[in-house]
């Protein structure tokens, strides 16, 4: 069980692909939206969410539902 003492500044989150506006395409089961939203309930607070990813990870678009939570970042090299 994780246990988080305090708000998070920053979360690195990985991914199959990105958008470079944010949108996200994890592995479908939502545990990076449910943990952004956790954290957001319990602290009030929304850490700075950067997307780790190569370049071949980069697309034009991707759907996203009511529940995705986008990324603030999308770091490639």
């Amino acid at each position: 069980m994780l246990m988080i003492l305090g708000p998070l500044d920053l979360v690195l989150t990985p991914s199959v692909a990105f958008t470079l506006d944010g949108k996200r395409l994890g592995h479908g089961k939502g545990f990076y939206d449910q943990f952004f939203a956790s954290h957001q309930k319990m602290f009030n607070k929304m850490p700075f969410k950067v997307g780790l990813g190569l370049k071949e990870q980069i697309i034009d678009d991707l759907p996203i539902s009511e529940f995705d939570i986008l990324m603030d970042f999308v770091i490639s090299p």
